[in-house]
């Protein structure tokens, strides 16, 4: 009875907790939110104006002349390109074969520093007076250097083209390059050893098999290395010629022969990317020396190799590069035996470049030039040549170790068809190594009455080529994106909307990732089947079909994707020269935009006020920012100009921003750099000012914007923004247009905009045309979080109680405002923070775990996904079990508040290591993390998707991080003008932007000193007080209940045992309900 009676009493003083976390409904949060808005930030206001204003259904462009538009404008640049590069050819035959004086040209690593300035389009000082040249130690003559009637035809080829660097690598080792850079190597690097050089000279793909001795006299020293050193120095090199149409092999021999342990080395050739070849060279440099040399075995494993990896309906040149400081240790006889079997099973196809050196070869070694050759007859043996004709190949002797690496790199004069090509080439696009993000060249070679005298090419920077594609927009689905389909690379994406901008691409081991991995829709392969078919009546058209597209849900990986089906027209068309195709993606939605509105005033404040402001505007200190608030400031993303690519690479200057202006504030004969209906966007967001500058010194607010479709965004206060940036693709917006009904609520450490001293939580809602359900943009604000979180707890005093934690999460898990992270905010999921609630939410199946593919980092990204629950309310206040708490989807919005009132310390399992999952297992409790992709072939280098696969990631948001020098702030006022000795409450003076909390418990400006009188914190100290005296005041009920029970029981016991001696002791409490107890005290 006693047991009985004190749960009992549990269970009571439980009910008034769940009386009060029953009346905690987030529909007060809802409500008080959208006053919000509408009151500070001018939500209804802006509504208000834009129902003044007429708009037109825009008609839609016929898709095929969109893709007939678009054909023309690549085909245009690229035949640009092509122009130039056969310009150099001439240039470089005319140097050649006249008889001029030649010039002496400065080596780049030698230049002079005079002339040199920064260049946006290279990314680096260049100096446009000069040429300059790059001269092999390892160069086999002397170079001819090209006249000075060359170098002027270089220099204007570059002011009358749009294309980077020139260049001319000649066949001995030399390179000249125009315009000159400052390089710090120069005797290195060796032209015919790079890719592009060979790529151009052999354009076939080739198949390579790396053999490489590491018997015990491979230890043997040269200079102050060994062999082995310089054996792997020189395969190395071999690697890095290799172009990722190529693919290559690994094997190592001794007593045995080897391939890499582990993945797909070890039983076929891999593709010869960047990202195969860092794992490669990993595997060369850790051979090691010992043992015999036994050739049967190497020979055997190389030509597996080839024969797991034959290509299917493509001719691939294949070679097997033989590197061998010693003879076999096995029989002569054996060796060509097994190298006739193998390569007649192959009908003679490969091609064998042997190389010894070392002091047990010289060159009349004998079996290695036999093997070369295939010299069968002299063993005796008969190849059948019926099956194809032979290739022989050349022994090579390195008398001198040092110059095995020039040796065995020159193996691509023995590839079939060596010198014989004349074709242009277009290579496959890499990353810029000064940071001018993906290039391509365009090559080809020098031939001079037959004589191969080397490439010339010109890099094109993608960005520039592929920005019609890039910024194509109409409406919210339709997008464009490219890919090639040549038989080497076929299918390669060049540019999509899920992968990331080609000028932001900062290496070369980006996957490259199949056109119909992004393109899942079985509907699709039909189309990239009839694009490559080579038919000519199939190199453009169009077809309809349902396919998915990719949205993102937020700004970090772990917030995940939105999958939308929607029916689309695809309509592609090959780029004529080239082997590219070009495709649009259009959906059918209706476009609105404005009617062409009479600009009256000045609306247009550009946001670069650091470099020039119109007359009235007043800089002010915002936050450290050198800014405005006399006026709101208008940004534009790069597709809302004419030319996106030159906005984001030429630097705003008093002149461009002068042009702005004019055009903006409708001053005639200015010319018009911004795409049709900028202007009047700009006009009508302006007409929100008055509502901004009416409260401005509200320092819980951090910034108040409006941005629209087309790139348009209105600020304040106004301050200078990042040019990469594209608002249209963040949280804040992108959920806001999805969501039109719902007010979106996200977190950051910082404002939407800028560094802020305070975290802050963004509140955005779109804002729609006229009597219209579309969309004309999004407006936001940023509050801090203690601000959100301080309203949280005015609407709901109950959350002040340390007896309660009250917090507000996304649909994704991830934490918006949450007591312990007020004072030291970062992003956080709730599986890291609140545990025991993950555990029971994915039990409950109301937070799934999903995943997405990484193409570019090669993961299965895992993230979490709150589901729509009956009602919008979770409800575990009367459970009895270890936690008890409410879940409530806030209304017309985007996110969950969860109350939590009691919970034990019970069992639970859970994970964070983001950039390791633990399980793959979906009832898990991990944070959203990252595992290696199963669905990888490295060796193919593509996904093994389908349509049911996991859909794609979306690409992370670029956002450069600083964009210049800081314009100094000395002097200047700050923009908020806010008395902090005031604040009458630590909760409003941890709310407001520009105050602190002093350790006095005052109330001071940030970085000020502390006067002012102590802060009365009526909001959150008082009610604390309040809820300390109430929880004691209950827990000596509690405790005056339980003693007189137990007296009066023990009385009654005792009293019951004299007069029955032989009654049972009474049963002891069972230890889970003391646990409970004890810590159901603890929590109260």
């Amino acid at each position: 009875m006693l047991l009985v009676e004190i749960i009992l009493s549990l269970l009571f003083l439980n009910s008034i907790h769940q009386s009060k976390c029953q009346n905690l409904d987030a529909t007060m949060l809802s409500n008080q939110l959208s006053i919000l808005t509408n009151d500070v930030l001018g939500v209804q206001t802006m509504q208000d104006i834009l129902n003044k204003y007429d708009y037109d259904n825009i008609e839609k462009e016929n898709g095929g002349d969109l893709a007939d538009t678009l054909k023309t404008s690549l085909q245009y640049k690229y035949q640009n390109a092509i122009d130039v590069t056969k310009q150099l050819v001439e240039i470089v035959k005319t140097s050649i074969s006249s008889n001029n004086e030649m010039s002496a040209w400065p080596q780049c690593c030698e230049v002079s520093l005079d002339g040199f300035e920064d260049n946006h389009q290279f990314k680096q000082p260049t100096d446009f007076s000069k040429l300059c040249t790059r001269i092999s130690s390892t160069a086999s003559a002397e170079p001819h250097m090209l006249s000075e009637d060359a170098f002027n035809e270089m220099k204007t080829i570059y002011n009358q083209q749009n294309v980077l660097w020139q260049f001319y690598g000649d066949d001995v080792g030399g390179l000249h390059q125009y315009p000159t850079a400052e390089t710090l190597d120069c005797v290195k690097y060796d032209a015919r050893y790079r890719p592009w050089f060979i790529e151009a000279a052999t354009p076939m793909p080739k198949d390579v098999v790396l053999v490489i001795d590491r018997s015990g006299s491979m230890s043997t020293e040269h200079n102050g290395r060994t062999l082995m050193d310089i054996a792997q120095e020189a395969a190395i090199t071999v690697l890095k010629t290799l172009n990722p149409s190529d693919r290559v092999g690994l094997v190592s021999f001794s007593t045995e022969a080897s391939t890499p342990d582990s993945g797909c080395h070890s039983e076929r050739l891999a593709e010869a990317s960047a990202f195969n070849g860092l794992g490669l060279e990993a595997e060369i440099n850790n051979i090691s020396p010992s043992g015999d040399t036994y050739y049967v075995n190497a020979i055997n494993l190389a030509f597996d190799l080839l024969e797991s990896s034959i290509p299917e309906n493509q001719f691939r040149s294949q070679l097997i590069l033989f590197l061998t400081d010693g003879i076999p240790t096995d029989s002569k006889d054996a060796v060509m035996e097994t190298l006739l079997q193998r390569n007649q099973a192959l009908l003679f196809k490969v091609t064998i470049l042997t190389f010894g050196f070392g002091i047990g070869i010289d060159e009349s070694t004998g079996i290695l030039s036999d093997i070369a050759l295939q010299n069968y007859q002299k063993y005796n043996l008969t190849p059948d040549t019926s099956v194809g004709e032979i290739h022989p190949g050349e022994y090579t002797y390195v008398s001198n170790p040092d110059n095995l690496r020039a040796s065995m790199a020159s193996y691509y004069n023995f590839i079939s068809g060596a010198g014989t090509h004349n074709d242009i080439l277009i290579t496959v696009p890499y990353a810029d190594a000064f940071g001018a993000g993906l290039l391509s060249s365009v090559l080809k070679p020098v031939r001079i009455n037959g004589e191969f005298r080397g490439v010339v090419g010109t890099d094109i920077p993608l960005a520039e080529i592929f920005e019609d594609l890039t910024y194509f927009k109409q409406g919210e689905y339709s997008y464009a994106f490219m890919f090639d389909k040549k038989e080497s690379v076929q299918g390669r994406t060049l540019t999509h909307p899920l992968l990331p901008l080609t000028q932001v691409v900062t290496n070369d081991y980006s996957i490259y990732v199949h056109i119909t991995t992004l393109e899942r829709a079985p509907e699709f392969k039909e189309v990239y089947n009839d694009t490559i078919s080579n038919i000519p009546d199939r190199e453009e058209g169009q077809r309809t079909f349902v396919a998915d597209k990719i949205i993102a849900r937020g700004d970090t990986f772990g917030e995940g994707v939105d999958v939308v089906s929607v029916r689309t027209t695809y309509y592609w068309r090959q780029v004529e020269g080239t082997t590219l195709v070009a495709v649009l993606a259009l959906v059918e939605e209706d476009i609105a935009q404005l009617f062409r509105q009479e600009i009256t005033g000045n609306p247009f404040v550009y946001h670069r006020i650091d470099i020039w402001k119109p007359s009235g505007i007043v800089a002010c200190n915002h936050l450290g920012d050198y800014a405005t608030d006399t006026s709101s400031v208008v940004f534009m993303t790069a597709d809302a100009y004419v030319m996106p690519t030159n906005h984001l690479e030429v630097p705003d200057t008093v002149e461009s921003i002068k042009e702005y202006t004019n055009y903006m504030n409708g001053n005639d004969g200015t010319a018009n750099p911004f795409r049709d209906g900028i202007r009047d966007e700009v006009f009508i967001t302006h007409l929100i000012d008055d509502t901004w500058l009416s409260d401005v010194n509200n320092d819980n607010v951090a910034t108040r914007y409006i941005g629209t479709a087309n790139g348009v965004l209105r600020f304040y206060p106004g301050f200078r923004m990042n040019k990469y940036r594209d608002f249209t693709n963040e949280q804040w917006f992108a959920q806001a247009v999805r969501s039109k009904d719902s007010l979106i609520i996200t977190a950051s450490n910082f404002d939407s905009f800028r560094a802020s001293y305070r975290p802050t939580v963004s509140l955005s809602r779109a804002i729609t045309f006229r009597g219209s359900s579309k969309i004309f943009g999004v407006m936001g604000m940023d509050i801090t979080l203690d601000y959100f979180y301080k309203t949280i707890t005015d609407l709901y005093p109950d959350c002040q109680d340390s007896t309660y934690n009250c917090f507000v999460m996304d649909r994704s898990g991830y934490l918006i405002v949450h007591q312990d992270l007020l004072s030291n905010y970062k992003k956080t999921h709730i599986v890291d923070k609140e545990r025991l609630l993950s555990v029971d939410l994915i039990e409950n199946g109301i937070m799934v775990r999903k995943a997405c593919i990484n193409y570019q980092d090669i993961k299965r990204q895992y993230y979490y996904e709150i589901t729509d629950i009956e009602g919008g309310v979770h409800d575990k206040l009367k459970s009895i079990d270890c936690l008890q708490y409410r879940l409530q989807i806030i209304p017309r919005t985007n996110a969950v508040l969860v109350i939590i009132s009691f919970q034990l310390n019970c069992n639970y399992n859970c994970y964070c290591s983001p950039l390791n999952c633990v399980s793959e297992d979906p009832s898990t409790c991990e944070c959203p993390c990252a595992e290696n992709e199963q669905l990888f072939d490295y060796c193919d280098f593509r996904y093994n998707v389908d349509e049911n696969s996991a859909p794609s990631c979306s690409p992370p948001l670029y956002v450069q991080e600083k964009i210049e020098e800081a314009t100094s702030v000395d002097g200047l006022q700050t923009c908020l003008n806010v008395d902090c000795s005031v604040k009458s409450t630590l909760s409003s003076c941890s709310s407001s932007l520009v105050c602190e909390i002093c350790d006095e418990s005052k109330c001071k400006s940030i970085n000020g000193n502390c006067q002012g009188d102590s802060t009365k914190n009526s909001n959150q100290t008082g009610g604390k007080l309040v809820a300390v005296l109430v929880v004691i005041a209950i827990f000596a009920v509690f405790c005056i209940v339980v003693v007189v029970v137990y007296i009066v029981r023990r009385k009654k016991a005792q009293k019951e045992t004299k007069q029955n001696p032989d009654t049972p002791d009474e049963p002891t409490v069972e230890p889970m309900y003391l646990d409970m107890q004890e810590d159901y005290v603890t929590n109260i």
